[in-house]
């Protein structure tokens, strides 16, 4: 799906195929036809040929909207499911790997490349399942007691390291060993200031501005 020439490189060996089924097309019956021409006259696509009072459908051409079939007084068009390609489950020297191939001009690439990514969750999902398997019947053979060799890596703990504020008094940041440093508080009142300031001065322009 992401990588989609991938299976060039890894020579996948395909250990399961199946069919991929996707949309419909249109047939005509020529045995039940009566060459009416009605298929012709509602296919919006031009998709219905005619040649020598004989109708038939180009398949490329066809949409699959199945407005033909509906309306043929006959019911002498067929409206069955399409195979636009294949999907494999192959082995490859990095491990497994969900992949498929689309016909040439094929349709419903949207729904192959779902089935495509269901196929690899449930893989990745059945390896992880396997490994962790794996590692459990080594510990038992092994006799390691898993709490015992349980690490627990800081990325996995779900609390955030704690974030430590240190406020000073004001006298304290006027001394001599902090006469560089500014509380919060005093931000605070500077700002505070400003913006008391600030709207006085608004105020009064205003109210020159009206008188």
């Amino acid at each position: 799906v992401d990588a989609a020439n991938l299976e060039l490189v890894l020579a996948p060996q395909i250990l399961d195929q199946q069919e991929f089924w996707g949309g419909k097309v249109a047939i005509i019956d020529t045995d039940n036809c009566n060459g009416c021409g009605t298929c012709e006259q509602v296919c919006r696509f031009d998709a219905v040929l005619e040649d020598d009072n004989v109708y038939r459908v180009d398949p490329i051409a066809c949409e699959g909207c199945g407005v033909c079939h509906y309306f043929c007084p006959e019911r002498a068009i067929d409206f069955p499911l399409n195979t636009c390609g294949e999907w494999f489950i192959s082995d490859t020297r990095f491990g497994p790997m969900a992949h498929a191939r689309l016909g040439i001009a094929e349709e419903n690439s949207g729904k192959l490349v779902t089935l495509i990514r269901q196929q690899g969750k449930k893989l990745a999902e059945e390896k992880t399942l396997d490994s962790a398997a794996e590692t459990e019947a080594n510990r038992a053979q092994g006799g390691d007691d898993p709490q015992s060799t349980a690490q627990v890596l800081p990325s996995q703990t779900s609390e955030p390291p704690p974030v430590v504020i240190e406020y000073f008094p004001d006298d304290e940041l006027h001394g001599p060993e902090r006469s560089t440093g500014i509380s919060v508080l005093r931000i605070l009142e500077i700002l505070f200031g400003l913006g008391v300031i600030g709207f006085s001065a608004a105020a009064w322009i205003k109210r020159k501005k009206f008188h």
